[in-house]
């Protein structure tokens, strides 16, 4: 007998010490079509990765530090509108990497901390991924929250591992950052 998809993620959430429960169910049209929002809770760090993984949205991942890091960014695939707005002076960092800058835009409170944390391993799974519609480290609150919308199929498991290290590599780029520049 084959597995469900949410028993898959309850494996990759054990392997990574985590939790994984659905969350809601909500139904549809007529109380027909229930749709099941899951979560996956992985630990890392001194904080935990929250996966939100619903059938009607891209995947939302994200990862809240336990202090307020005073530094921000948003990077999300370059369209057609962003190209317009370029003409009209739409403001980005670029990096000096010519296909990672054609591809994206970046903004952000600091342009050295975005180069610094977009390293070449971090590029590379934006670049060969397709798995971000944007990824984003805000303040709220006084806690600096990393958010990624992943809209990459859920039942591609591979996809979400592979997601799983992108975040981890993004929290210790961030940290990495702001330990050497707090000193």
């Amino acid at each position: 007998m084959s597995k469900t998809l949410f028993e898959h993620y309850k494996e990759i959430a054990n392997k990574h010490n985590g939790s994984c429960k659905v969350k809601k169910t909500a139904s549809g049209i007529g109380g027909m079509n229930a749709w099941k929002v899951i979560l996956i809770n992985l630990p890392y760090k001194n904080g935990e990765i929250h996966f939100e993984i619903s059938e009607t949205s891209p995947i939302k991942i994200d990862y809240e530090f336990s202090n307020k890091l005073n530094l921000e960014f948003l990077i999300y695939p370059e369209d057609w509108l962003d190209k317009i707005g370029k003409l009209f002076g739409l403001e980005e960092h670029e990096i000096g990497i010519k296909e990672f800058d054609k591809k994206f835009i970046i903004k952000g409170s600091n342009k050295r901390f975005v180069s610094r944390i977009l390293d070449k391993q971090t590029r590379e799974f934006l670049l060969n991924n397709d798995a971000l519609s944007n990824c984003k480290l805000e303040t709220i609150k006084d806690k600096s929250i990393l958010e990624l919308r992943a809209p990459f199929n859920q039942t591609n498991l591979t996809k979400l591992e592979l997601t799983i290290e992108f975040i981890k590599k993004m929290v210790d780029n961030i940290n990495g950052y702001n330990e050497n520049n707090n000193r």
